[in-house]
């Protein structure tokens, strides 16, 4: 993945620490979601107004583990 901007470099970073995450036999089973909305939503988890700016502490990413449930076919 080549990022193009700082969306883009979120989401690499999002997914380079997931792919460590799936290799660490612990979490073998769980499903390990790379996500990065940091310019989106603010620290408490409340959406932005659209501002621009350069926000530190919008510089972050997340990932999401979940358990693996079984198959949901009828």
């Amino acid at each position: 993945m080549l990022p193009a901007d700082n969306a883009g470099l979120g989401l690499a970073r999002a997914l380079a620490v997931a792919i460590e995450l799936k290799a660490d036999k612990k979490l073998e089973g769980a499903t390990i979601l790379p996500m990065s909305a940091a310019q989106l939503v603010l620290p408490g988890d409340t959406l932005t107004r659209g501002q621009a700016g350069n926000v530190e502490s919008r510089r972050r990413i997340e990932i999401r583990i979940r358990r693996r449930n079984a198959s949901l076919s009828p």
